[in-house]
C-alpha cells in the first residue's frame, strides 16, 4: 500500500457509515481509492453530467447558450433546493444563466430548465443524458430521473429510482474536463470544446451550496467543486488546483447510510462534512505540498465512540 493509499485509508476507512472515494493525481496519472467501482445514488453531484452534456450539444453546435428560458410557476412544485422558488414566476433569461444557477447554487428549478433544453419530454432529456454518459465511458452513471421530490423520499430508500454513479465514473469525468481545459482540442472523451471545459470549471469554483472541499484548505487554493446533499449522506467531487494554476488532482467523496445521529450525540451528517473537508485537506497535502496529512485532520478519522 502506497502513502497516499494509506493515510487517506486511514482518514476515511473506519468510520460508522460507508464511504466511497477516489482521487487522481493529474500529473502523475497514479490513482487511489477505496469501493470505487459501488454504485451509489448521486444528489447533486449528478448535475456535473448534465452540465458537461449540454455543453456537448452546445459544442455540436445544437443547442445556443443564450437561447431565451421561462420560468413558469409549474417548475416550482416540490423544489427543495435553490432561490428560484422563492422569486415570482414568470420571466424569461438566457439557458447560461440556468445552467450558472444549477451548478452555483444548485438550483432545481434551473436544473428542469436545463434538462428541457435537452428534449421534449422526459423519456428524451434523460435518453440524452445518459447517451452521453455512456458514449463517455460513464458506463456506471445512470440518471433515473429530471428532478426528484426529496421531501418524500424516505432515508431507507433504495438506489433504484435514483440517479446512480461510482467514485471511479466521476474521477474519469473530471480528469476529462481538466485535461479538455489545457488542451486546444477540448475534451475528445467528453466532445467539448476547450472554451467550454474551461467555463464549466469556472462555474464549479463559484459555488456556495457546499464549500466541503475548500474548510480546511488555505484561502488561496483554488478548487472547482459540486456537492450533493442526499437524505442517506453528503458527497463532493472536484479538482483542488497547484500553486502554478494547473488542476492538480480529480476528487470524489460519497459517503451513504449516514445515521441522523452517532453515539456520542452528533448529528451524522455533521461527521460526513468534516470528513470530506478533511478529505479534500488531505489530497492538498499529499499531491500539492508532497507531504503527510496533518494529524490534526487525521483526528477526523477516528473512530466514534459512545
Amino acid at each position: 500500500m502506497t502513502r497516499i493509499q494509506e493515510q487517506l485509508s486511514t482518514l476515511m476507512g473506519d468510520q460508522p457509515f460507508t464511504t466511497r472515494w477516489a482521487l487522481h493525481d493529474l500529473r502523475s496519472g497514479r490513482f487511489y481509492g477505496e469501493r470505487v467501482d459501488e454504485s451509489q445514488w448521486t444528489a447533486s453531484t449528478r448535475k456535473v453530467s448534465v452540465m458537461m452534456c449540454l455543453l456537448h450539444e452546445v459544442t455540436a453546435g445544437r443547442i445556443d447558450l443564450d437561447q431565451q428560458v421561462e420560468y413558469t410557476p409549474d417548475l416550482a412544485e416540490g423544489v427543495q433546493s435553490g432561490t428560484f422558488r422563492y422569486m415570482t414566476p414568470g420571466f424569461s433569461f438566457p439557458l447560461r444563466d440556468a445552467l450558472a444557477q444549477m451548478i452555483v447554487s444548485s438550483d432545481n428549478i434551473c436544473t428542469r430548465l436545463v434538462f428541457d433544453s435537452l428534449g421534449a419530454d422526459e423519456r428524451e432529456q434523460l435518453r440524452v443524458v445518459n447517451d452521453f454518459c455512456q458514449n463517455s465511458g460513464l458506463h456506471h452513471t445512470i440518471h433515473r430521473h429530471v428532478f426528484p421530490d426529496t421531501s418524500r423520499i424516505p432515508w431507507y430508500h433504495t438506489d433504484a429510482p435514483m440517479t446512480t454513479t461510482t467514485p471511479a465514473d466521476q474521477i474519469l469525468m473530471l480528469r476529462a474536463i481538466a485535461d479538455g481545459s489545457l488542451c486546444a482540442e477540448g475534451s475528445p472523451r467528453l466532445a467539448v470544446s476547450q472554451e467550454l471545459c474551461r467555463y464549466a470549471l469556472e462555474l464549479m469554483t463559484q459555488g456556495w451550496d457546499s464549500f466541503e472541499f475548500a474548510r480546511f484548505l488555505p484561502d488561496d487554493v483554488r478548487v472547482a467543486q459540486k456537492g450533493g446533499r442526499g437524505v442517506r449522506g453528503r458527497s463532493e467531487i472536484g479538482v483542488i488546483y497547484g500553486r502554478d494554476g494547473q488542476p492538480a488532482c480529480a476528487i470524489a467523496v460519497y459517503t451513504d447510510w449516514v445515521q441522523t445521529r452517532l453515539r456520542d450525540g452528533r448529528p451524522g451528517n455533521e461527521l460526513a462534512i468534516d470528513l470530506i473537508s478533511a478529505f479534500g485537506r488531505g489530497a492538498w497535502e499529499l499531491i500539492v505540498n508532497d507531504s503527510d496529512i496533518p494529524a490534526d485532520i487525521l483526528e477526523y478519522g477516528r473512530p466514534v465512540t459512545a
